[in-house]
């Protein structure tokens, strides 16, 4: 399976691909599809460098089956996991010890002013004490020293790559491919592919922290593209180095919707509730919406996110049996044209849906921070933090009594995310 010196080697999330391309033993990334065709168009290698995640329920055991099926075809795929030896093992286990006694021993005699300007009242030691242990000895240090061992030996094994690029959702294991990549004499391309939420402060450190010549600074790809206009200027404020923009290769197809009529609105009144990641958020919305309309009379779409289906908790959200409930499967295009407008919170979808010309709604929570991605821009957004205020605000929709054109909703759409098919931004960042 190793690929020749100098191909691109992708790190991303595995089940996430093409199921078409699957039958016939091809492996197509749901995100990357147009950069291979532009790969083997050119005859370059690729290999991908795969981290498993829970998608659309699947199982570890499922995500081994699939995987060894692409490998007998040919492809070059790899589990971040083959990369952590019994020598990885032995090292992680006396990295983890040597840190944790550490930590405990700064906690001791730590000087809580150090953390609050003011004097910590006693109850809140164990509250201090459990964020301490989770940060300097618990499941997160060890999952990044994990991260880190593995991509070390992963450079160290593959032949030397040109570059590689990974999407970017500022989480640990991504700063430990930086570090590792860099180590080896690799171009890391961190590569911004969705929606940026204003309120997710881990995208916006101080531009200190980003400075490659600060002692404490952070482990950083030497390239950071961001997939629009809008995107690379909310990044900007953070002054990442080889800040640049490429087209959003994830949202190419959105393109047509873009140049076409949209849709009719439905004669009858439908809600779309398009989940998130966020099991929380995902059942605020689900009750929010079950709540502004319990007769039936609305209908109330249930899409949720691959990693956080609704099918498996309707049962717990009261919704199995509900009259006028459904669980949309196909796509979230298909879903958003059979929808008035789309209840949204942190998933893209709120984005996509100014692509069909419907409205976004956003929860209003008094218990959690502005996480849509259309926080920052409320005129393309409409909000509702109680049953009655979301009736009213699709009431409105429904009856296509809307806030701004349809138009100007594409317009933002189009600012916010490059959509130029021919990829003059990823060929010159490849080499291509």
């Amino acid at each position: 399976r190793l690929p020749p010196a100098g191909a691109i080697v992708f790190a991303g999330y595995f089940p996430a691909y093409d199921e078409t391309a699957a039958a016939a033993g091809r492996f197509r990334s749901r995100y990357a599809a147009p950069l291979q065709d532009a790969l083997a168009a050119r005859g370059r290698a690729e290999a991908w460098l795969l981290t498993f995640v829970p998608l659309e329920g699947r199982s570890w055991l499922d995500a081994l089956g699939a995987l060894r099926k692409f490998i007998r075809a040919g492809e070059r795929l790899f589990l971040v996991e083959e990369f952590f030896g019994l020598h990885e093992a032995a090292s992680a286990l006396i990295l983890w010890l040597s840190l944790s006694v550490e930590a405990e021993a700064v906690w001791r005699d730590l000087d809580r002013t150090a953390l609050f300007s003011e004097p910590v009242p006693p109850e809140a030691e164990p509250i201090l004490s459990a964020l301490w242990a989770r940060s300097f000895f618990g499941a997160p240090l060890m999952e990044g020293i994990i991260a880190t061992l593995s991509y070390r030996r992963s450079f160290a094994d593959l032949p030397r790559p040109s570059a590689c690029v990974y999407w970017s959702e500022m989480h640990g294991w991504e700063k430990a491919l930086s570090r590792a990549a860099r180590a080896a004499g690799v171009k890391t391309i961190g590569f911004q592919h969705g929606s940026i939420l204003g309120s997710f402060f881990n995208y916006f450190p101080d531009p200190s922290e980003t400075a490659e010549s600060a002692p404490d600074s952070l482990p950083l790809p030497d390239v950071y593209a961001a997939d629009g206009d809008i995107p690379r200027q909310m990044l900007a404020r953070s002054a990442y180095p080889g800040l640049c923009r490429a087209e959003a290769v994830r949202y190419l197809g959105l393109r047509a919707g873009l140049d076409a009529p949209p849709t009719p609105l439905p004669s009858d009144p439908a809600l779309l509730i398009a989940g998130s990641i966020d099991a929380a958020e995902t059942r605020v919305l689900a009750l929010l919406a079950t709540r502004a309309f319990p007769d039936g009379k609305v209908r109330l779409l249930f899409k949720g996110h691959p990693g956080q289906p609704f099918a498996p908790g309707l049962d717990s959200l009261g919704l199995s049996g509900r009259p006028g409930g459904e669980v949309v499967e196909g796509t979230l295009s298909g879903a958003i044209a059979r929808a008035s407008a789309v209840l949204a919170g942190s998933s893209g979808a709120g984005l996509e849906a100014l692509a069909a010309g419907r409205e976004t709604i956003v929860p209003r929570r008094s218990d959690a921070l502005p996480l849509s991605p259309l926080s920052d821009f409320p005129e393309f957004r409409r909000d509702a933090g109680s049953p009655e205020e979301l009736r009213r605000e699709f009431s409105e929709c429904a009856a296509g009594k809307r806030r701004f054109s349809v138009e100007d909703g594409r317009g933002f759409l189009r600012r916010y995310w490059d959509l130029d098919a021919a990829l003059p931004g990823w060929r010159g960042l490849l080499g291509l």
